[in-house]
């Protein structure tokens, strides 16, 4: 029987314990990042995760705040990227565990280089102008190493050789990382969207109430929430590769794949469990000053949001959603059309299709 085993509660984000509150507070010792970061809201977004918080910039994440430890990855300083795979990320640090010398070399490199921007803010209670510091130099850091990301084409592994990815649009992944956080900073507010970003990257553990033997660690991409408190489970494709048109059914990433986790997890019959977790998340926002709503215990609903910078594509796309998805029942509610030219709102005007 499904579930049988399973425990009846799990870590959730937003659960905060009283050191980092303490430490997030105004007059906490991360008091002076959180005022930073609330002040420069549509550059740097806040989520919230178990006993500690995520900022992004640009497609990643330049600050993780815990109760006694600030970090960054130090990978964001490698830009010796070229278009041998052992420049990559993951080959050094596999390398460096094997006792490679020079691979070991370029980590402790790397780290020296991060503890030198970090330092300055590290210990806590820095003052304002020493955090905007920080700020700006590792992004432009970060703007660097986005750059170089884009513009050297890495040969991929073996492992990452999908059917439904181009090369050398390998990195259409992140890509999709960057756009997301955009529509992340551009919708935190009622005034200009009609839906406003919760959370993203949210992960069903195995330990939920709502989470299904059938599938591991599921992951959607975007939580919302819509103007009469409803949520909104939102899944990015950019660009027609990711959707599974030309070939649905080949991976568990395409818009069936997608439907058919919704509805076995948190679109299932367990939703309120994670409308409860959810809740957490909206509760801690509220306490940071991020938001300051609440929202309902109706079912969630799951949407399509659609980038690309055309709108070439979206009759292809609806077309595939009322034909080969919503065929039988409602299983997208919205699609929501983002041309990546023109903006990241999510808004009814860019609500092309209704079930």
């Amino acid at each position: 029987m499904e579930n049988a085993k399973k425990k009846t509660s799990c870590p959730q984000r937003g659960t905060f314990g009283d050191e980092l509150n303490k430490a997030l507070a105004q007059e906490g010792k991360w008091g002076s990042i959180m005022d930073y970061v609330r002040k420069n809201r549509d550059k740097y977004d806040v989520q919230v995760r178990a006993n500690y918080l995520n900022i992004y910039y640009n497609g990643g994440n330049i600050l993780c705040i815990k109760p006694r430890s600030l970090s960054v990855d130090e990978f964001y300083f490698h830009l010796d990227v070229t278009g041998d795979r052992e420049t990559r990320k993951t080959i050094i640090q596999e390398n460096a565990k094997k006792g490679v010398e020079e691979a070991k070399e370029i980590i402790n490199k790397l780290q020296k280089q991060k503890e030198d921007y970090l330092r300055p803010i590290k210990e806590g209670y820095a003052k304002p102008d020493v955090v905007k510091q920080y700020f700006e130099n590792m992004s432009k850091q970060m703007d660097k190493w986005e750059k170089k990301l884009f513009d050297v084409v890495v040969q991929p592994t073996e492992k990452e050789k999908l059917p439904e990815i181009e090369y050398p649009e390998r990195d259409i992944y992140h890509k999709e990382k960057f756009i997301q956080q955009k529509i992340s900073l551009t919708n935190h507010s009622f005034d200009r969207s009609d839906l406003i970003i919760l959370d993203v990257e949210f992960a069903v553990s195995d330990l939920a109430k709502y989470s299904s033997d059938n599938y591991t660690h599921p992951r959607f991409d975007m939580i919302a929430v819509d103007r009469d408190r409803r949520i909104h489970v939102l899944e990015l494709k950019y660009g027609l590769n990711a959707t599974g048109i030309d070939n649905p059914g080949v991976s568990a990433s395409d818009i069936k794949g997608h439907v058919a986790k919704f509805q076995a997890t948190v679109g299932g019959d367990n939703y309120k469990d994670f409308i409860n977790d959810i809740r957490v998340v909206v509760s801690a926002k509220r306490d940071l000053e991020l938001l300051n709503f609440e929202i309902s215990d109706e079912k969630p609903i799951f949407d399509i949001v659609y980038a690309e910078p055309s709108e070439g594509n979206k009759e292809k796309v609806i077309k595939f959603i009322k034909d080969k998805v919503n065929n039988e029942e409602i299983k997208v509610k919205n699609i929501w059309l983002i041309n990546t030219l023109k903006g990241y709102n999510l808004t009814n005007k860019n609500k092309v299709y209704e079930h």
